[in-house]
């Protein structure tokens, strides 16, 4: 037999393909539902998925077409002008100025 057999390719062109009986997809329909426990009531689904896709790209659209927050500094009247000035104490008694020294911190439980 050859690969390309015009005369064989003209006869099946003329009969038609064999098909299975309605009622076997029927059957293996039934059978694929009954397993899985799948109902016809799929549709009802579908249609909830879409319109909560849609709810949410209504949601996520509206949210994006606010104006952004303004990059302006707020008005001078707003902010605080109050100068904050810190303090800080200690006992000097005993204290001399060393002329030029270094100076090393070390953690109290470390040794020298």
């Amino acid at each position: 037999m050859r690969e390309h057999d015009d005369q064989l390719n003209r006869l099946l062109k003329h009969c038609p393909a064999p098909e299975p009986p309605r009622s076997l997809d029927a059957r293996v329909l039934a059978s694929y539902r009954a397993t899985t426990g799948m109902q016809r009531h799929s549709r009802s689904r579908t249609w909830l998925f879409i319109a909560a896709g849609v709810v949410l790209m209504a949601g996520f659209l509206t949210f994006q077409r606010r104006e952004p927050p303004s990059k302006t500094p707020p008005p001078t009247d707003a902010v605080a002008t109050e100068e904050v000035r810190l303090t800080s104490t200690m006992q000097a008694t005993g204290f001399r100025p060393v002329a030029e020294g270094a100076i090393t911190v070390i953690k109290g439980d470390q040794q020298q």
